[in-house]
Formats: structure tokens, sequence, C-alpha cells
């Protein structure tokens, strides 16, 4: 009796081991006209961040737009599962956005230059806060922005599981591991640079359209394969078995 059920166990296992390794491809696009589960974070008020339809890389797009007195920049952050959870699972991951800077200048300064700044990609972990932030951060400059260059893509691809990322990437706490960390991302955010303090007020109007995250599967740890390869031994013995048993 326990063999004829056997086969349907193993079966089992070898569709869960396939379902794991499912390769998650996230893109978000604001087609309905809803935020879905984005934000605009910044601490002025002045700002503000909405779904505009009319306007997108393929509209709509998300769009924030104001005067940043307090020169914090602007943040476009998730806490969607889609986007966070334990990236160690996969063997490389992408971030990717669209970004469209409309206005970016210093309000009320005539003559100044166009200014120049940085978009981050933020992974943050809530769980293990670090001292005097209320989370452990890991960022990466995916590269700079100026007004008026029109629809730019920004991504970064990487493995999770290495225990250094290089010099590209900082964090706000060197004694929380790499692995921890990315085994913990409770939410992803796009940020740019904070202004000067030197500067006056800086007026904003930026869209980003397109959000997305790939994951490529990890290649299985070696007890898991062993596991698998010893399931597959277990039926053929199973079958030839049973091949035996039909030829007396």
């Amino acid at each position: 009796m326990k063999l004829t059920f056997l086969p349907l166990a193993i079966a089992a296992c070898v569709v869960a081991f396939d379902a794991s390794a499912a390769t998650p491809n996230t893109v978000t696009t604001f087609s309905d006209g809803q935020m879905d589960d984005w934000y605009g974070r910044h601490e002025a008020s002045s700002l503000t961040t909405s779904v505009d339809t009319t306007f997108g890389n393929d509209a709509p797009a998300l769009r924030s737009t104001g005067i940043d007195f307090l020169k914090v920049g602007i943040r476009f952050a998730t806490d969607s599962s889609a986007y966070t959870g334990d990236l160690t699972k996969f063997s490389s991951v992408t971030f990717s956005v669209d970004m469209d800077t409309i206005a970016f200048s210093r309000v009320n300064t005539p003559g100044a230059p166009q200014m120049q700044s940085n978009l981050y990609l933020d992974l943050l972990d809530y769980n293990h806060p670090a001292p005097g932030y209320d989370a452990s951060i890991l960022s990466i400059n995916l590269g700079s922005f100026t007004q008026g260059t029109g629809w730019t893509k920004y991504q970064v691809t990487f493995d999770p599981r290495t225990t250094t990322l290089g010099d590209s990437w900082s964090t706000n706490d060197p004694s929380v591991s790499l692995q921890q960390l990315l085994s913990n991302v409770t939410e992803v955010a796009f940020r740019t640079d904070a202004g000067s303090k030197k500067l006056g007020a800086i007026g904003y109007d930026i869209a980003v359209d397109n959000m997305s995250f790939n994951g490529v599967s990890a290649v299985p740890e070696p007890s898991e394969v062993s596991l698998l390869l010893g399931g597959i031994g277990v039926l053929a013995m199973y079958a030839r078995r049973k091949r035996a048993q039909r030829a007396v």
C-alpha cells in the first residue's frame, strides 16, 4: 500500500520544486489610473504625487510636482510583496524605472545654471532599524538627471546571494550583513538626491513609469538537488519492480 502512493508523493515534491523555480516579472505601468501600491513620500507639504492619466511613457505615469522648500528631494516607494521579501531566493534581480525630469530648477533664481542631481535605489529593512534611523538601508546611485532630457531608463542588476556588492553600493549600518538585509527587504524606493542646504527652494516636476522587478530563480542548493535526484531514483526503482512483477 505504501508503494502505491510513493510515486504520487515524489511527483508532488517535483511539482513543488518546479513551482519554487518560477521567475517573477512585475511591471507597474499605472494603466488603471491608480497608484498601484506606490506612493510619493516627501516632507515638504507643497509637493504632491498623483497618477497623471494624460502624460507618461505610454500614459499614464506617477508624477510629483511642487516646490521643495526643505531640500529633501522626492521619493517613490512601495512595500508591495511583488517587489519586497527575501531577495536571496534569486540568483539575479533587476530593478528598473523610467523617469522624465520635466522641471528641476532653483525657485526665484533668474539665470541660475541648469541643475543636476542623482537618482538612487533604496532597499530598506524596517525590521532591523539602524542606529538613528527607522530602517537599515542599502543604496546605489542609478545615474544623474537634469531638466528636459526626456524619458530615461534607470536600472540595476545584481546577485543578492553575494557577500559584497562593491563600492557602488552603500549602507547606513555596516553592522547589518548584506545577506540579512537582502533577505528582509520590506520597502523599495527610488529617490532623488536631497538638495544642497546652501541653495534656495527647488521646483520639481518629475514623472516615473514602468517600475519593474525581475528575479531569476536561484540555482538549487546541493541538498535540494540530492533530494530530487534521490526521489527520482526511488521512482525508477519502483518502476523497474513493477515491470519485473508483470514479467513473471
